[in-house]
């Protein structure tokens, strides 16, 4: 499971001088939210407007469409007799997504009756919190490394034959994809000295919760009966994660514990039986039994990584591993999704995945399984 509420590289690409606020490499994409990563002043919270937004996901295996709305989106900012601020971010939301059947293109998230079958309901939540450094001298601190940084571009660039005389002086004056990225690019080193001077601590950490519940319609063969019966089964998963978010690489990790139940359909099977009509068959074809319930109770560890950031702090490929060992099943699993490719958002949502289990086999003893395939239509989620 994988919160829906995703603040991004925000805390990796963050830059707060006024006049990074006005450049193109806003870490949040809006003014809104840098105005509430730069400070509110002390005392003063900034609630944002719960905004829904539609989502529409595609995989190899299924096609899902994801409804999403904000409750809280808050952040808060106090500053102590140090000048110090403490600073915290809240996200509440609610999801409801439903996944079309093949040659389905609609699908109702809500009818008269309430949520229809099919139907999941998600409510996610998170929290994080950092110390920031005070305005005058985080400003003063990303000047002068952004002028350090332009004394290291015409450096680098004066032997270059390539460039001419006009095009370095542009390239060395900052102005080509804003101040934070061209300090990144031309003094790494100043860049995260600028970040140390915002976030006063290296690790961002943040807390949270998801929680997704389904109830859906099961039709399956009796064959006690030899008739077709109908049950409504409820299937949740709930998960706890804790991590933290390095300051100078986008990069962070966290640890999750998941309590799932979930139902599958039986195989099909089509059954016949003689009637009271000589010769005759009567032939039924369905799900043999009823919905097979699974249960689940997971620890892990998932760590994220993302490298190539353009200009709008978007990243260019990404790396999030996971271990994890069900305790309920005694099942063990390893997941590594290789971030290739980018959608229309700049999203990372295509590669290479991994995956490599372990688990008892029901004909006695244990089996191992190893595959490597491509995907598609999954963002990467950044663990806030």
């Amino acid at each position: 499971m994988t919160s829906r509420m995703v603040i991004g590289l925000a805390v990796y690409a963050a830059t707060v001088s006024p006049a990074f606020a006005q450049s193109s490499d806003l870490p949040y994409g809006d003014e809104r939210g840098n105005r509430a990563m730069r400070g509110a002043p002390s005392g003063e919270n900034e609630v944002f407007d719960p905004v829904p937004s539609v989502e529409f996901q595609v995989t190899q295996e299924k096609q899902t469409v994801t409804l999403s709305y904000s409750l809280i989106s808050a952040d808060n900012r106090r500053v102590d007799r140090d000048n110090v601020t403490s600073a915290s971010t809240t996200r509440l939301g609610l999801t409801a997504s439903a996944t079309l059947k093949e040659g389905q293109n609609d699908k109702s998230l809500l009818t008269l009756d309430g949520f229809s079958g099919g139907t999941t309901i998600g409510l996610h939540f998170s929290h994080s919190w950092n110390k920031l450094g005070s305005g005058k001298n985080v400003d003063d601190e990303i000047d002068r490394q952004f002028e350090a940084a332009k004394v290291a571009c015409n450096q680098r660039l004066e032997k270059d034959p390539r460039m001419s005389v006009a095009d370095k002086a542009k390239e060395c004056s900052g102005d080509n994809g804003g101040q934070g990225y061209f300090t990144a690019i031309y003094n790494p080193a100043g860049f995260r000295s600028a970040l140390g001077a915002q976030f006063l601590n290296p690790i961002t950490p943040y807390i949270g919760f998801d929680f997704e519940g389904n109830q859906a319609k099961f039709d399956y063969l009796d064959r006690t009966s030899f008739s077709m019966k109908s049950a409504k089964k409820f299937s949740y998963e709930a998960q706890l994660y804790a991590g933290g978010v390095l300051r100078d690489r986008p990069m962070g990790a966290r640890l999750t514990m998941t309590l799932a139940r979930k139902f599958e359909d039986a195989d099909p099977v089509n059954l016949c039986q003689a009637t009271a009509v000589p010769g005759q068959l009567q032939c039924l074809e369905g799900a043999d039994g009823a919905p097979t319930p699974t249960t689940q109770r997971t620890i892990g560890v998932q760590g994220y990584a993302a490298f190539g950031i353009d200009k709008q702090g978007n990243p260019r490929f990404g790396f999030a591993p996971s271990i994890s060992y069900d305790w309920h099943n005694d099942a063990f699993e390893i997941d590594a999704p290789l971030y290739l490719a980018r959608d229309a958002q700049k999203r990372l949502s295509g590669g290479i995945r991994a995956t490599y289990t372990d688990e008892p086999d029901p004909a006695g003893g244990r089996k191992t399984d190893f595959n490597i395939g491509l995907f598609i239509g999954v963002p990467l989620q950044w663990p806030l």
